[in-house]
């Protein structure tokens, strides 16, 4: 992926790796920063993945009307 042209730039999220077998597991979620890794919450991730997606079709729609005639009356 090239991150240089994209312009809803975001900080990695991971899941981290979680050790165990057939029993339920609960996943990890970070954010890469500078110098190591921020563990956050499982709602955080929802909310980065839904706003990263948002920006992202905004930014899409703005390319696919742009100068478009009924974007502009």
């Amino acid at each position: 992926m090239n991150s240089l042209t994209t312009h809803y730039r975001r900080s990695q999220l991971i899941a981290l790796p979680v050790p165990g077998g057939k029993a339920k597991v609960e996943y990890c979620y970070a954010v890469n920063v500078p110098g190591g890794r921020v563990i956050v919450t499982h709602s955080f991730a929802e909310w980065a993945v839904g706003d990263f997606n948002r920006q992202k079709e905004t930014v899409l729609c703005d390319k696919l009307t742009a100068g478009s005639k009924i974007t502009t009356e």
